[in-house]
C-alpha cells in the first residue's frame, strides 16, 4: 500500500484520467499479480486515445506510482510495458491537511477526483443492475450498499477507537491478496478530527 502525501503523487492523482489509469493498473493480473500493460493495451481497456495517455503515463511514472516493468520489440519499435508500483493507494499524512500552497491545492483536487470516481462507479453499478435494489439473499449480506456521512461529538477515547477500527479495515483490505475467485468490493473510508478554536 502506498501512502500518498507528497505533492507529486497528489498532483498525479488529481486528474480523473490518471486515477482511472492507475486503478486499472492496480487491478488483478495473471496469478493475482499486478498486470503489466502497454499504453496501447491501457488505451483499449479505458476506451481512450493512445496518444492522450502517453503524457499521463509519464506523470504517473515521475511520481513513482507506476514503473517500466518490461520492454519488447514490436515491429522494430521498443515498446515499454508498465506496472503499478503498489496494490493500493491511501491518502495520508500532512499533505491532506496543508492549509495552503501547491500541496493543499493538489490534495483538494486529488480528494475531489477520488470522491467523484467513487460516485461514478457506485451509480454506474446501480444503473447497470449490478447492485441489489430489493431484498438481499440471506447468504449475501455483504452486498448491502452503505454510505455514511457523520459528524459527531465523542470522547477522545471513542474517536481514537473509531480511528483504529477504520485503520484495521484498511489494513485488512489492503493486505489481503487478490482472490481470482473472489468478488469485487469498492470501499471509501475517510476520517478527520479538526482542532477546535479556543
Amino acid at each position: 500500500m502506498r501512502r500518498v502525501s507528497d505533492v507529486d503523487a497528489l498532483k498525479a492523482l488529481a486528474d480523473p484520467t490518471r486515477l482511472r489509469m492507475l486503478r486499472a493498473m492496480m487491478g488483478t493480473g495473471t496469478g493475482g499479480d499486478l498486470p503489466v500493460v502497454s499504453v496501447k493495451e491501457l488505451a483499449e481497456q479505458l476506451g481512450e486515445p493512445q496518444t492522450k495517455l502517453y503524457r499521463h503515463v509519464k506523470v504517473l511514472e515521475s511520481a513513482g506510482l507506476i514503473h517500466v516493468a518490461a520492454t519488447r520489440l514490436v515491429s522494430g519499435i521498443v515498446e515499454q510495458r508498465y506496472q503499478a508500483s503498489q496494490h493500493d493507494v491511501i491518502f495520508h499524512g500532512p499533505g491532506l491537511s496543508a492549509p495552503e500552497g501547491a500541496v493543499a491545492q493538489n490534495a483538494e483536487a486529488a480528494v475531489a477526483t477520488v470522491l467523484d470516481s467513487y460516485r461514478q462507479r457506485l451509480f454506474t453499478a446501480a444503473r447497470s443492475g449490478q447492485l441489489p435494489a430489493g431484498t438481499l439473499d440471506s447468504d449475501e449480506p455483504y452486498r448491502s450498499t452503505m454510505l455514511l456521512l457523520n459528524e459527531a461529538r465523542v470522547s477522545r477515547e471513542r474517536a481514537a477507537s473509531a480511528r483504529l477500527k477504520l485503520q484495521e479495515v484498511l489494513d485488512e483490505l489492503g493486505d489481503a491478496p487478490d482472490d481470482p475467485d473472489g468478488i469485487s468490493v469498492n470501499v471509501l473510508i475517510g476520517f478527520f478530527s479538526p482542532v477546535e478554536e479556543a
